[in-house]
């Protein structure tokens, strides 16, 4: 385990995240939109090996804090409920232009990073972590 600091909170950090993703998970099962089988994959060889290598904030920073704004605004509207709306520390920084990589401000400070050597370096650990699980792509063409 690696020491991190967080203030009291019901949940801490872990728990309150984990807890609503494995909601949605059983929310997707009983809306029959796939079986468990598939939507435990989908977490496992989707953002479960992405976020072995990135955390939220930073995979955030990563696509545009604004691509997050759209994707949370079509799903609230698609879906029918504000559990996918943004919080307001992310229009915050959609108004403030701290968009994340492109802008060199986001949840991070990107201003002395260098980020080409950076993405560099987190897609080499991506790739290695694919070849240490024996993940294959299967392409269809």
């Amino acid at each position: 385990k690696i020491p991190i600091k967080c203030n009291p909170s019901p949940g801490y950090i872990v728990p309150r995240i984990q807890i609503l993703a494995m909601n949605e998970a059983a929310r997707i099962h009983q809306e029959e939109i796939a079986s468990a089988e598939d939507i435990d994959k989908s977490v496992i060889y989707g953002f479960g090996l992405r976020f072995a290598v990135l955390g939220l904030l930073e995979f955030i920073d990563w696509g545009g804090i604004d691509t997050l704004y759209n994707a949370s605004n079509y799903m609230t509207k698609s879906m029918k409920t504000k559990r996918f709306s943004s919080p307001s520390i992310v229009k915050k920084h959609i108004k403030n232009k701290h968009l994340g990589l492109s802008s060199q401000s986001g949840f991070m400070d990107w201003k002395n990073i260098n980020i080409e050597k950076y993405q560099e370096e987190k897609l080499r650990n991506f790739v290695k972590i694919t070849k240490l699980l024996n993940i294959k792509p299967k392409i269809n063409i």
